[in-house]
């Protein structure tokens, strides 16, 4: 049957920035295009697609007076992360060509478009670029990426809570998932999973020996954890009865599953139905 679509128009020709979907709309911040200016400071830009109209808007910038207030705004950057908490996106790490990484946390409230900067305690995770961030009730859970101070890649795993802004370093035991940045994750019921990423063959350091990661940590956030098999994407969105499906999950050719529970404070291993080849998963601190 013959019908009309929509020639969607307007958008950003962007890599490497970060989406939040709210409501039907969905706000893009950032992210790097070749030909693009990341050595001047300037603040960041904001996209917004409407799923309903099928139409984007760039947000106008925001009116700054004043070097504090500049302050509340982040610059252009790529390699960060945002996720949606209440009506609130927070937006985290990130480089750009002339300040490098970046670890303040920016807010931005949905209501009227403005940024903010929260004020945070406790270990505030070094800063970096091509981590992961997923947000489980009200806490954020940053996964790896490339740290600028120690130069190198990171499988460390940090959350914020987000009524007392106070970060904190979550202690894992059993054998942590490979360091690496650029990888994916999301959070299915009380289980985030890490797929993906690039690594390095010989340790955390970098030297050109990259290797790029098939295999999917599960990080399980009640307590409890099931050795499981999923089934999974090379991207990190959750889809209804398909992530979730009941009955028996399996992997596509290629693919190896893991999890980890922030419950426990735990990697965990467990093997694909189709592969058999062993994966890891890791469990976390119980979420309150």
């Amino acid at each position: 049957m013959l019908r009309w679509t929509v020639h969607l128009e307007g958008g950003p020709r962007r890599v490497n920035h970060a989406a939040v979907a709210v409501g039907h709309k969905v706000y893009s911040f950032g992210g790097y295009c070749s030909g693009e200016d990341y050595e001047t400071l300037r603040q960041i830009d904001v996209h917004v697609f409407n799923a309903v109209s099928l139409r984007w808007m760039k947000l106008p910038p925001v009116r700054t007076s004043g070097r504090e207030h500049a302050r509340e705004v982040p610059y252009m950057r790529y390699g960060h992360t945002a996720v949606l908490v209440d009506d609130v996106i927070y937006l985290w790490g990130g480089r750009n060509d002339t300040e490098g990484a970046c670890n303040v946390l920016y807010a931005f409230d949905v209501s009227n478009h403005r940024w903010f900067t929260p004020k945070v305690s406790g270990t505030i995770p070094g800063a970096r670029d091509g981590h992961s961030a997923c947000v489980l009730g009200k806490t954020m859970y940053i996964f790896g990426g490339y740290e600028q101070l120690a130069d190198c890649f990171s499988n460390d795993i940090h959350k914020l809570d987000t009524t007392t802004m106070a970060w904190s370093l979550v202690n894992a035991r059993g054998t942590p998932a490979r360091w690496r940045d650029f990888h994916s994750a999301t959070i299915i019921g009380t289980k985030m999973f890490v797929f993906g990423g690039r690594a390095d063959r010989f340790g955390p350091f970098h030297s050109n020996n990259e290797i790029y990661c098939n295999k999917i940590k599960r990080l399980l956030l009640n307590g409890i954890s099931p050795f499981v098999s999923v089934r999974v994407c090379p991207s990190a969105c959750m889809v209804p009865l398909q992530m979730a499906s009941p009955g028996r999950r399996s992997i596509p050719r290629g693919r190896d599953p893991a999890r980890a529970d922030a419950s426990a404070a735990a990697w965990w291993e467990t093997r694909s139905s189709c592969l058999g080849e062993p994966g890891e998963c890791l469990s976390l601190p119980a979420h309150r």
